[in-house]
Protein backbone atom coordinates (compact mmCIF):
# COMPACT_ATOMS: atom_id res chain seq x y z
CA UNK A 1 0.00 0.00 0.00
CA UNK A 2 1.52 3.67 -0.96
CA UNK A 3 2.48 5.86 2.06
CA UNK A 4 0.68 9.14 1.86
CA UNK A 5 1.46 12.78 2.93
CA UNK A 6 0.87 13.42 6.73
CA UNK A 7 -2.21 14.59 8.29
CA UNK A 8 -3.91 12.92 11.14
CA UNK A 9 -6.32 10.71 9.29
CA UNK A 10 -3.25 9.38 7.06
CA UNK A 11 -1.29 6.64 6.84
CA UNK A 12 2.39 7.97 6.75
CA UNK A 13 4.45 10.23 4.46
CA UNK A 14 6.32 10.24 1.07
CA UNK A 15 8.21 13.09 -0.58
CA UNK A 16 6.83 14.04 -4.13
CA UNK A 17 8.66 11.87 -6.44
CA UNK A 18 10.39 12.91 -10.06
CA UNK A 19 7.57 12.30 -13.22
CA UNK A 20 8.33 9.93 -15.47
CA UNK A 21 10.64 11.30 -18.39
CA UNK A 22 9.18 8.46 -20.43
CA UNK A 23 5.73 10.49 -20.35
CA UNK A 24 5.40 13.63 -22.93
CA UNK A 25 4.40 16.66 -20.65
CA UNK A 26 2.24 18.48 -23.08
CA UNK A 27 0.52 15.04 -23.83
CA UNK A 28 -0.46 14.67 -20.27
CA UNK A 29 -0.99 18.20 -19.27
CA UNK A 30 -4.02 18.03 -21.94
CA UNK A 31 -5.33 14.73 -20.52
CA UNK A 32 -5.13 16.07 -17.01
CA UNK A 33 -7.50 18.98 -17.92
CA UNK A 34 -9.69 16.32 -19.45
CA UNK A 35 -9.94 14.39 -16.23
CA UNK A 36 -9.58 16.94 -13.94
CA UNK A 37 -13.23 18.51 -15.84
CA UNK A 38 -14.73 14.78 -14.33
CA UNK A 39 -12.97 14.19 -11.53
CA UNK A 40 -11.93 18.17 -10.10
CA UNK A 41 -12.64 20.52 -7.88
CA UNK A 42 -12.21 23.66 -7.58
CA UNK A 43 -13.65 25.67 -4.32
CA UNK A 44 -13.63 28.47 -2.29
CA UNK A 45 -14.40 28.35 1.37
CA UNK A 46 -15.31 30.93 4.19
CA UNK A 47 -13.92 29.74 7.99
CA UNK A 48 -14.09 31.88 10.09
CA UNK A 49 -14.34 35.12 8.24
CA UNK A 50 -11.05 34.06 6.50
CA UNK A 51 -11.76 33.09 2.45
CA UNK A 52 -9.85 30.51 1.32
CA UNK A 53 -9.15 28.45 -1.92
CA UNK A 54 -8.31 25.23 -2.65
CA UNK A 55 -8.24 22.03 -5.57
CA UNK A 56 -9.06 18.90 -5.06
CA UNK A 57 -9.58 15.04 -6.80
CA UNK A 58 -10.84 12.03 -5.19
CA UNK A 59 -10.55 8.65 -6.61
CA UNK A 60 -10.47 5.03 -4.87
CA UNK A 61 -7.95 4.41 -3.14
CA UNK A 62 -6.77 2.06 -6.16
CA UNK A 63 -6.13 4.64 -7.91
CA UNK A 64 -3.70 6.38 -5.84
CA UNK A 65 -0.63 5.84 -8.32
CA UNK A 66 -2.76 7.82 -10.53
CA UNK A 67 -3.34 10.84 -8.27
CA UNK A 68 0.83 10.64 -7.32
CA UNK A 69 1.74 11.02 -10.70
CA UNK A 70 -0.96 14.51 -11.02
CA UNK A 71 1.20 15.14 -7.95
CA UNK A 72 4.70 14.69 -9.39
CA UNK A 73 3.35 16.44 -12.51
CA UNK A 74 2.64 19.68 -10.79
CA UNK A 75 5.39 18.41 -7.90
CA UNK A 76 2.63 20.14 -5.01
CA UNK A 77 -0.03 19.14 -3.31
CA UNK A 78 -0.79 16.19 -0.67
CA UNK A 79 -1.99 13.02 -1.23
CA UNK A 80 -4.25 11.93 1.29
CA UNK A 81 -6.09 8.21 2.21
CA UNK A 82 -9.91 9.05 3.24
CA UNK A 83 -11.60 6.33 5.20
CA UNK A 84 -15.40 6.28 4.03
CA UNK A 85 -17.46 4.83 6.63
CA UNK A 86 -21.08 3.47 7.08
CA UNK A 87 -22.70 2.18 9.93
CA UNK A 88 -19.35 3.11 12.05
CA UNK A 89 -17.29 0.63 9.77
CA UNK A 90 -14.70 1.79 6.90
CA UNK A 91 -16.64 0.48 3.95
CA UNK A 92 -13.96 1.51 1.29
CA UNK A 93 -11.24 4.08 1.11
CA UNK A 94 -10.38 6.74 -1.04
CA UNK A 95 -7.17 8.80 -1.83
CA UNK A 96 -7.46 12.66 -2.27
CA UNK A 97 -5.23 15.27 -4.48
CA UNK A 98 -5.50 18.05 -2.48
CA UNK A 99 -3.66 21.69 -2.90
CA UNK A 100 -3.99 24.03 -0.55
CA UNK A 101 -0.92 26.74 -0.66
CA UNK A 102 -2.26 29.78 -2.87
CA UNK A 103 0.84 30.21 -3.97
CA UNK A 104 0.99 26.85 -5.82
CA UNK A 105 -3.01 27.77 -7.15
CA UNK A 106 -1.67 30.80 -8.22
CA UNK A 107 1.59 29.98 -9.86
CA UNK A 108 0.90 26.53 -10.89
CA UNK A 109 -2.53 25.50 -11.41
CA UNK A 110 -3.57 28.69 -12.66
CA UNK A 111 -1.21 28.61 -15.70
CA UNK A 112 -1.79 24.84 -16.35
CA UNK A 113 -5.43 25.24 -17.21
CA UNK A 114 -4.66 28.59 -18.95
CA UNK A 115 -2.55 26.61 -21.30
CA UNK A 116 -4.33 23.53 -21.25
CA UNK A 117 -8.12 25.05 -21.35
CA UNK A 118 -11.12 23.59 -19.77
CA UNK A 119 -14.37 23.53 -21.52
CA UNK A 120 -18.46 23.27 -20.19
CA UNK A 121 -19.14 23.21 -16.83
CA UNK A 122 -15.68 22.94 -15.32
CA UNK A 123 -14.60 25.92 -17.25
CA UNK A 124 -17.15 28.33 -15.52
CA UNK A 125 -16.34 27.34 -12.07
CA UNK A 126 -12.41 27.81 -12.64
CA UNK A 127 -12.73 31.35 -14.13
CA UNK A 128 -14.61 32.17 -11.16
CA UNK A 129 -12.52 30.34 -8.84
CA UNK A 130 -9.54 31.46 -10.70
CA UNK A 131 -10.55 35.24 -9.47
CA UNK A 132 -10.58 34.21 -5.84
CA UNK A 133 -7.50 32.46 -6.35
CA UNK A 134 -6.26 35.88 -7.33
CA UNK A 135 -7.85 37.83 -4.80
CA UNK A 136 -6.30 35.63 -2.05
CA UNK A 137 -2.94 35.96 -3.07
CA UNK A 138 -3.27 39.65 -3.18
CA UNK A 139 -4.47 39.58 0.65
CA UNK A 140 -1.78 37.43 1.06
CA UNK A 141 0.97 39.69 0.01
CA UNK A 142 0.11 42.31 1.96
CA UNK A 143 2.02 43.28 5.13
CA UNK A 144 0.93 41.32 8.14
CA UNK A 145 -1.06 44.07 10.63
CA UNK A 146 -0.84 44.30 14.61
CA UNK A 147 -3.27 43.11 16.48
CA UNK A 148 -4.58 43.45 20.40
CA UNK A 149 -2.92 45.47 22.69
CA UNK A 150 0.00 44.28 22.82
CA UNK A 151 1.19 45.31 19.42
CA UNK A 152 2.09 41.91 18.18
CA UNK A 153 2.00 40.93 14.58
CA UNK A 154 -1.40 38.75 13.77
CA UNK A 155 -1.23 35.70 12.00
CA UNK A 156 -3.27 36.72 8.82
CA UNK A 157 -3.85 39.79 6.93
CA UNK A 158 -6.83 41.85 7.30
CA UNK A 159 -9.66 41.71 4.49
CA UNK A 160 -11.24 44.84 3.88
CA UNK A 161 -15.17 44.34 4.18
CA UNK A 162 -15.52 44.82 0.52
CA UNK A 163 -13.07 42.38 -0.32
CA UNK A 164 -14.62 39.83 1.50
CA UNK A 165 -18.07 40.41 -0.76
CA UNK A 166 -15.88 40.33 -3.66
CA UNK A 167 -14.80 36.93 -2.81
CA UNK A 168 -18.35 35.43 -1.41
CA UNK A 169 -19.43 36.68 -4.85
CA UNK A 170 -16.74 34.33 -6.42
CA UNK A 171 -17.77 31.59 -4.17
CA UNK A 172 -21.47 32.07 -4.49
CA UNK A 173 -21.43 32.36 -8.44
CA UNK A 174 -19.13 28.38 -8.60
CA UNK A 175 -22.34 27.54 -6.06
CA UNK A 176 -24.70 28.82 -8.66
CA UNK A 177 -23.22 27.36 -11.86
CA UNK A 178 -23.25 24.61 -10.15
CA UNK A 179 -26.88 24.31 -8.74
CA UNK A 180 -27.91 26.01 -12.24
CA UNK A 181 -26.41 22.76 -14.15
CA UNK A 182 -28.21 20.59 -11.80
CA UNK A 183 -31.50 21.69 -12.57
CA UNK A 184 -30.74 21.37 -15.58
CA UNK A 185 -30.05 18.13 -15.41
CA UNK A 186 -33.44 17.32 -13.65
CA UNK A 187 -35.18 18.87 -16.49
CA UNK A 188 -33.31 16.47 -18.90
CA UNK A 189 -34.65 13.44 -16.90
CA UNK A 190 -38.18 14.30 -15.91
CA UNK A 191 -38.97 14.83 -19.45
Amino acid sequence: MPIYNRRPEMVGYQAITSFPMTIDRNVFGAWLSGFVAGEGSFSLTMRRDCPRAAFNMQLRSDDAAVLHLIQSYWMCGGVYLINRKDDGRIRNQAVSLTVYKHEHLETILIPHFEMFPLFAKKARDFDWWKKGVRLVCLINKRKRHKCGTSGQWGRSRKWLPEEIEEFKLYHDEIRDVRSRDVKKADLRHSS
